[in-house]
Order: C-alpha cells, then structure tokens, then sequence
C-alpha cells in the first residue's frame, strides 16, 4: 500500500537536500532506490542528499543523513544546518541540541543564519597522495584538503574521484581543493556519496579551517568561499569543537507516494 509522504527541499549555500520529518510522520525504509530516485535531478527531486530528522531521547531531535547514491553518510554540516533550522520552525526554539552519526551538537538559529557545533577533537595529519601533498582530518567526515591547481579547475571530478578512492583511505574520502589569493580562502569540494563536486560542503569547510589554523597559523574566525556562497568556521566556547555558521534557505515544498 502506498502512503503520501510530505517532504521539504532546502539548501545551504547551494548544498541541497529532500527533508524528512520523523518526528510527525510514520516514514517508509529509504532503501538505495528511493533515495537515488529522490536525489535525481533529473527524474526525481534533485538533491545532494538526503535528511531524515527523528525523535531521539535527551535531545531536541537526531538526524540521519544519507548519500545521493544511497549510502549511509557521516556528519553533514550543511545538512545539520538546514535540519536545525526545520527543526527550529517545528518546535519554536531557537536553540537546539540534536544528534548525528558522530555524536550530539548544539545548534543556533537566528532567521536564515543557522550556527552549529562540529568536533574539532580530530588530529590531522599532513600525507602525500599519489605524489600530492596535502592534509587529511576527520571532522565528523573524512577530509583530504589540498592545493588547487590552475590546470584541474575545469577536470575536478576526475582528479577528486582519483584522490577519493585512493587505497590511503579505507573508507573513502571527499577532496577539499583550496586556492589562496589575495589573503581570502576559496574552496571546492568533491564529495564521496555524491560522487561529484558539490557547490559547497559544511565539514569541508571546518577541514579547511582547521588545516589553516593548525598548519599556517590562521586565526579564528575563518571565512571559506565556496561556489555556492560562503561560511564561517570560528572558536566555540567549549573545548574540543568549533562553530559552523552559514545561511540556509527553504526551497520548496511537496508529497509523493511511497
């Protein structure tokens, strides 16, 4: 029997995603073919991912995230936001406490500027792929940030799909791409699961933070342009974890028969 279930298209800066609410609603299992189905931009809905938010005891709601090729994803500070800010509207509070796949956040919202807590517990590690410097740190998701060079800006998903699925990294990685020029940080992403550069990636963004920070000194707080807008990653007040911060918008709204 097929039932109607509603759902919620939002954004971060350009990172996109089919929201589910749990909490209200009684959800079917998203298996690997209803989530590529929802996530084709073509045939389906069109999305980098999906989120799925659920009631979870001693927390205001936990999130499940899952890739557009329909693996379970890791952290997703893009996604977290955009579930931050539904679950804001749905519960009428600005200030949240939420779960993940890497444990409990904190979240903030303030109209479309949303704020949330990532781990920055995580030691890097500066490692050569494939004869390619660059710095590898977990920050709820794998990351490899390294230098963008000129001649690959028009080939990224090839050259982030190798380093991707180098044998360096067991699970995978995604592939941050830093450019530095005129003392402000720009940044791509290729990201695993969706297999392809996203307009912009909320941990990509903490890992190359943290990179700066930790290997070049950067001070806090650090702006990172991405194509689809820019976030900020800045000190938190506890030890051990740092503040995401990026603006999130409501796209549209629908049902469909699951």
């Amino acid at each position: 029997m097929e039932n109607k279930v509603k759902f919620i298209k939002m954004h971060g800066t350009e990172n996109d995603f089919v929201l589910f609410n749990g909490m209200s609603e009684t959800l079917p299992e998203f298996d690997e073919k209803i989530v590529r189905k929802f996530c084709d931009r073509r045939a389906g809905v069109g999305a980098d991912g999906i989120l799925i938010i659920m009631e979870k005891p001693g927390y205001d709601f936990h999130m499940r995230y899952l890739n557009a090729d329909g693996s379970e994803g890791g952290m997703c500070g893009n996604g977290a936001m955009c579930a931050v800010k539904f679950a804001s509207d749905l519960l009428n509070k600005s200030e949240l406490k939420f779960s993940a796949s890497d444990g409990g956040h904190r979240g903030w919202v303030n109209d479309d500027l949303v704020r949330i807590t990532i781990s920055a517990d995580a030691e890097g590690n500066n490692c050569t792929v494939d004869g390619r410097d660059g710095y590898f740190i977990d920050t709820g998701s794998p990351h490899f940030v390294t230098e963008l060079i000129e001649a690959e800006e028009d080939d990224l998903k090839t050259v982030g799909r190798k380093i991707r699925y180098d044998r360096l990294f067991e699970n995978g990685a995604n592939v941050d791409f830093l450019k530095i020029m005129d003392n402000k940080y720009f940044v791509r992403t290729y990201e695993r699961g969706v297999e392809n550069e996203t307009n912009s990636c909320g941990t990509g963004a903490v890992a190359v933070a943290l990179m700066l920070n930790q290997t070049k000194s950067v001070d806090f707080p650090i702006e990172l342009i991405f194509p689809g807008g820019v976030l900020l990653v800045d000190k938190s007040d506890v030890e051990g974890e740092v503040i995401l911060e990026g603006a999130v918008k409501n796209v549209f709204q629908g049902s469909v028969l699951l």
